[in-house]
């Protein structure tokens, strides 16, 4: 047998070094190849147990919003000993489900959930792969958190100056900033999203988040309800009987009209004049009260919505206001009464005098006319990793 020479030697150590390190390399790229298509897999799992999650949070909100008197019905935390469970384990899809419990308080404005949504993975041996909870807080408002004052809700936030402007009875909730004045005379409570400015030194409540969104007025719910009373009009309309410059002498406050359920309008409406009863009136476009609009006797109440502007002008009203636009009224106007709308149009006077709203206790004449808001306040993960 021939002899290796040195160099030969060192050649095939050379060769059995290389195929030792090409088999360690290959059998770690193999264990980190295994590794990263499980890290892979286990990430699809724990982000398909957050979808499942998420869905647990929407399925919550829809009942809120779809079984009102299940959630009027729902307790409050602490007359009860623990969270409700209000969707016990719930297939989702792909082995996903959820499990959401809550709890319910009472905020200055409107109610809250407190929500906990458990979503789990599910192996297609049913073992469980992976586990997310989603913690939120939902607002829930309804007629009676709108018409309290005045409230203004635009879509986004607005900044407004009522120094001397106006003179109410009531809450003034404001979606955005305002600036209030030592003189100015409120008796209530003011809420903003944003800040409040000014001298005024009554209660207030700066970058409050229970601001609800406006409630936008679903045109078709009105037309169908004052189709079963027959009060569905196709042109602008006018209500009532008034002077535009008062009454003549010796004619009184004029007849009275009588008003019952919901009226239609897809146009404008023009309405003044005394009433008695209760009534809702929805106009497609704007309403202008063109007269004093007043109970008698008095009792009765009306609710103006209108998907435009509502003008009060100068007039006496007694009326909740709903509007998609502005609150528009001349200095002296007097609103017996709230309005939810999303700005404000206060024309001055001569002599400057204000605008003067006063918060009756009798909310709607109609009820449930405001559907009920839900508003996310907050959501987060509670252990945010995979």
């Amino acid at each position: 047998m021939q002899k290796l020479s040195t160099r030969d030697g060192y050649a095939l150590l050379l060769v059995l070094m290389a195929m030792l390190v090409i088999l360690v390399l290959t059998f770690t790229l193999g264990t980190l190849t295994r590794h990263q298509h499980q890290n892979v897999v286990k990430e699809e799992y724990f982000l398909n147990a957050l979808n499942a999650a998420e869905a647990g949070i929407e399925a919550a909100m829809a009942r809120i919003k779809g079984e009102p008197l299940w959630y009027a019905n729902f307790p409050l935390a602490g007359t009860v000993t623990d969270a409700v469970i209000i969707f016990a384990a719930t297939e989702w899809a792909d082995q996903a489900s959820y499990e959401v419990q809550a709890q319910k308080y009472t905020e200055d404005i409107g109610t809250s959930l407190h929500l906990e949504s458990v979503g789990r993975q599910s192996t297609g041996e049913g073992a469980s792969a992976g586990q997310k909870t989603l913690l939120s807080t939902v607002g829930v408002f309804e007629a009676g958190d709108y018409l309290r004052g005045l409230t203004v809700l635009p879509n986004a936030a607005v900044s407004l100056d009522l120094e001397d402007a106006l003179v109410l009875d009531g809450d003034l909730l404001i979606n955005g900033t305002v600036r209030l004045a030592e003189t100015t005379v409120l008796n209530g409570v003011v809420y903003t999203s944003g800040d409040i400015t000014g001298t005024w030194s009554g209660t207030k409540r700066a970058g409050y988040l229970f601001i609800p969104p406006f409630p936008e007025p679903n045109e078709d719910v009105y037309r169908i309800n004052a189709e079963a009373y027959g009060e569905v009009y196709v042109l602008d309309t006018s209500f009532g009987t008034y002077w535009d410059d008062g009454a003549p002498d010796g004619e009184g406050s004029g007849p009275v009209t009588a008003y019952d359920g919901i009226y239609f309008v897809d146009g404008d409406i023009t309405i003044g004049g005394s009433y008695s009863g209760s009534a809702l009136l929805f106009a497609t476009g704007s309403i202008t009260v063109a007269g004093d609009l007043v109970p008698e006797p008095a009792t009765g109440m009306l609710a103006l919505v209108a998907l435009g502007d509502v003008d009060i002008q100068d007039y006496t009203v007694y009326a909740n206001i709903l509007a998609g636009g502005s609150l528009q009224a001349l200095g002296g106007a007097e609103l017996y009464g709230s309005a939810c709308v999303t700005g404000l149009d206060f024309g001055g006077s001569i002599d400057y005098e204000p605008v003067y709203i006063c918060h009756q206790e009798n909310l709607y004449p109609i009820e449930d006319f405001i559907p009920s808001k839900t508003k996310i306040v907050d959501w987060q993960e509670q252990y945010p990793v995979f």
